[in-house]
């Protein structure tokens, strides 16, 4: 059974991790090139700081996002978001394997 889902309409249902994982992927595709903290991130898209962090790594994990410590530290979608395409090819592994199947 899913658990959290939201009804983007009446085909598509996403969880709140796959829901925020988008926007946290739309917020960084907005300012591509540039590096942006998990705190910018969470309170732009009004999203816990600490779920945003776990997100993060998933999306990390799945090569979705590139992280770089330090002061100037932050996120980075791994590609130029023009060149991936539309649809889950590129963000498969973690989006659709971490996120949006994830069972209680």
């Amino acid at each position: 059974m899913y658990t959290n889902l939201v009804d983007i309409n009446k085909n598509m249902r996403f969880s709140t991790k796959a829901e925020y994982g988008l926007k946290a992927m739309t917020n960084l595709a907005q300012c591509y090139p540039a590096q942006k903290t998990i705190g910018e991130i969470a309170s732009q898209e009004n999203i816990s700081q600490k779920y945003l962090e776990r997100l993060m790594g998933i999306l990390r994990n799945g090569e979705v996002v590139q992280s770089s410590k330090g002061k100037q530290g932050g996120y980075v979608l791994s590609k130029d978001p023009k060149k991936i395409p539309f649809g889950w090819r590129y963000c498969a592994n973690a989006l659709c394997r971490k996120i949006l199947f994830q069972r209680a």
